[in-house]
């Protein structure tokens, strides 16, 4: 969905089994970044169980005149498969584009600070690319959990993303029944 608009849906995109006996599949939907802010939803469902969604926010800036302005958008990547409960997954923030290095990046799980974070700055020829890990723990209670990417550039809040950890913890399908 675009700003909550149905759009055009792959119906069965390529499958491919994974060696620990999971598939994982991938879409890539492209769309125009605008000074309007766009919303994403993907849903991802299969036979009987819950589906699995993820929400995108989509906002370009203005261009601004400073040197060292980059045409390269944020990205903020995890794992293509599932993870167990008592694993860690790898969360990644990467933009090669900030005209200084006054970059924060924070992470949060649920509201709460992640200590497991790594944020590496690199000066370039005329920007600097920011990297940012972080390696979150994977509990059973998980399901509902939200991670929070946070960045800042100077003190202006230029990315922010929330990422549902369902989507990377495997685990029983629970199924919720109340009787009256």
């Amino acid at each position: 969905m675009e700003n909550r608009h149905k759009v055009q849906t792959v119906e069965s995109p390529p499958v491919t089994r994974n060696p620990d006996g999971t598939y994982s599949l991938e879409h890539t939907w492209q769309a125009e970044a605008t000074l309007n802010r766009s919303e994403f939803a993907c849903w991802v469902v299969q036979d009987e169980q819950p589906p699995v969604q993820a929400n995108i926010t989509l906002q370009a800036q203005a261009p601004s005149l400073g040197k060292g302005r980059s045409g390269h958008s944020y990205a903020l990547k995890g794992p293509l498969q599932r993870s167990e409960q008592g694993s860690s997954i790898q969360l990644t923030f990467t933009h090669p584009g900030f005209p200084t290095g006054q970059v924060t990046v924070t992470w949060l799980k649920n509201n709460h600070k992640l200590l497991k974070s790594q944020t590496s700055i690199h000066s370039l020829v005329n920007s600097y690319n920011v990297t940012s890990s972080v390696l979150v723990p994977l509990q059973a209670d998980d399901m509902p959990s939200l991670i929070l990417c946070h960045v800042k550039h100077r003190s202006t809040l230029v990315f922010q993303k929330t990422i549902s950890l369902d989507q990377y913890l495997r685990g029983k399908d629970y199924l919720s029944v109340q009787t009256g």
